[in-house]
């Protein structure tokens, strides 16, 4: 099994092909109570121009999302959402050198 530190990390735009890829994602039990839904994340970007949001890709498996708040009037954004999806969180997603499995 390749291990997702193995694989290529990317944003991608979120479409009608990869949508509910990232709509199934879900923080672990423990984590539910810092941060929203990513369906109600996204229903939230839908209306504010300033809102910037991808899922997060390890090679082809959808395993978070991001959205910013972008402020257009100077060069500052805010992180408005982040997750991880329980399956890899605290297995070593963002550090090269460790061997978990996802």
């Amino acid at each position: 099994m390749t291990r997702v530190s193995d694989r290529k990390i990317e944003l991608r735009e979120m479409d009608k092909t990869n949508y509910r890829e990232v709509f199934n994602l879900k923080v672990s039990d423990d984590q539910t109570q810092f941060v929203a839904a990513n369906t109600h994340s996204l229903a939230q970007a839908l209306f504010p121009k300033e809102a910037w949001y991808r899922g997060i890709y390890a090679g082809d498996t959808a395993v978070g999302f991001v959205m910013l708040e972008l402020n257009y009037s100077k060069p500052e954004y805010y992180l408005w959402r982040f997750t991880i999806d329980k399956k890899i969180s605290g297995k070593g997603l963002w550090n090269p050198g460790n061997d978990s499995s996802y």
